[in-house]
């Protein structure tokens, strides 16, 4: 894409993020409300229940705006970005949907391990959080790694930890692939911060379809001292929609989305299903979830995808866990030492077959452990004409350290 496009992608960013700015204090209220009998929302079909929660009916403004700003978005892109003219169709074609906020040397360590161990056919499919700022030469770097197999969702929300605004984010990805024309196979789920490690993701996708879950019933979901589970249990699109073809509506199904993976049909099916449940304000479950103060995306997909197991073809007795082994959860740039992923983590992986991918790799210019560095170089000793791109990337953070003043000396070498 040339920089007359990246000029555009980062106005359209600015229109968005401005326009959620003014929604941040309402994004923020948590949907456990008690239901009470107010008038209850309409439902776009009659086999859907009406929702009766009055915290819901508060946001419905909220998530009217949200609905507004995303068809005007729709309208921009379809008139700046049109269709792309593939010939490439191929239904067992593997989609990542993955999301970043981070640095762009960050990112791009991300996206270059997602490319270096997949085939040409997947597609890397990234969501830039609305609350980060990118420059269009940055833009324009991440396209220049694999222009035909890197597609940057033009719809940016404002992204936080353990809320909903990340499935919004993931599901967002998916529709962006279904908007540009490219038929798909499975989705596989990822986030900066989970790097791959080897490749064949894509046979064994093909071969167990699903990654498997994890059910819970009502004592387990109110076990959880902090309230999120239970949020996410008892959100009006989980209620009323996910459980509902359940054996036992009243369980739900959770697995960690890093490294999941689920067939197309079924993704596509929970964006329909969710984008004709509408309220009185026209408003899509796909917006309402964006002011669910929890992490949806542990629960909902992988509860949507056991309520229609039957559905998938040739899915296999035995299921893994998802391809991400996450040893550290980190959350910060500074102060990584002691929970970022050590690379010694990456050898005792691989003996297991269905681990592909670390986390949480720390996002510090400062490689601790040196595992980032090894990641890479074991890229670059797997692919020779991937050594200029990460040693362009080396360079990027050797000029991003000499700008962290809170960098010691003695540990600046072991950056990347």
């Amino acid at each position: 894409m040339g920089g007359s496009g990246a000029v555009i992608i980062g106005f359209l960013s600015t229109i968005l993020f401005l326009s959620f700015s003014r929604l941040s204090p309402n994004m923020v209220q948590a949907t456990n409300a008690v239901p009470h009998s107010p008038p209850s929302f309409r439902s776009a079909s009659s086999d859907y229940p009406p929702i009766s929660s009055e915290q819901e009916m508060r946001q419905s403004s909220v998530c009217q705006r949200m609905a507004m700003i995303d068809r005007r978005m729709r309208k921009l892109n379809d008139k700046y970005f049109p269709k792309a003219n593939t010939t490439l169709r191929d239904d067992q074609r593997l989609i990542i949907s993955t999301t970043a906020y981070e640095e762009a040397w960050y990112v791009r360590g991300h996206l270059i391990t997602l490319l270096a161990y997949t085939t040409p056919s997947t597609i890397i499919v990234l969501h830039l959080n609305a609350n980060s700022t990118y420059t269009t030469d940055e833009i324009s770097s991440f396209y220049s790694l694999a222009p035909r197999r890197l597609i940057l969702n033009h719809i940016r929300y404002p992204v936080r930890a353990y809320h909903g605004t990340l499935l919004r984010a993931l599901l967002g990805n998916v529709e962006e692939v279904r908007r540009i024309g490219l038929s798909f196979g499975y989705v596989l789920l990822m986030c900066s911060n989970a790097w791959l490690v080897r490749g064949g993701i894509e046979k064994w996708i093909g071969r167990y379809k699903a990654s498997l879950t994890k059910e819970m019933n009502p004592d387990e979901v109110y076990e959880d001292q902090s309230g999120k589970i239970a949020k996410a249990y008892e959100w009006a699109g989980m209620r009323l929609v996910v459980r509902q073809g359940l054996p036992n509506p009243e369980t739900m199904f959770q697995t960690k989305h890093e490294g999941s993976f689920f067939p197309a049909k079924m993704i596509n099916g929970l964006i329909d299903r969710f984008d004709a449940y509408l309220d009185g304000d026209d408003v899509s479950m796909l917006s309402l979830m964006c002011t669910v103060d929890t992490y949806l995306e542990e629960f909902v997909i992988p509860t949507w995808v056991e309520a229609n197991l039957d559905k998938i073809e040739n899915i296999p007795g035995r299921r893994y866990p998802p391809l991400v082994r996450m040893s550290t959860s980190s959350h910060g740039y500074q102060l990584e030492e002691n929970v970022a992923v050590e690379k010694d983590e990456i050898a005792r992986s691989l003996p297991y077959p269905h681990i592909f991918g670390i986390k949480a790799v720390g996002r510090s210019v400062v490689d601790y452990h040196g595992t980032r560095r090894d990641i890479m170089n074991r890229i670059m000793r797997k692919n020779g004409r991937a050594r200029g791109v990460v040693h362009r990337l080396e360079d990027e953070l050797r000029k991003a350290i000499l700008r962290e003043e809170w960098v010691p000396e003695e540990i600046q070498s072991k950056a990347f």
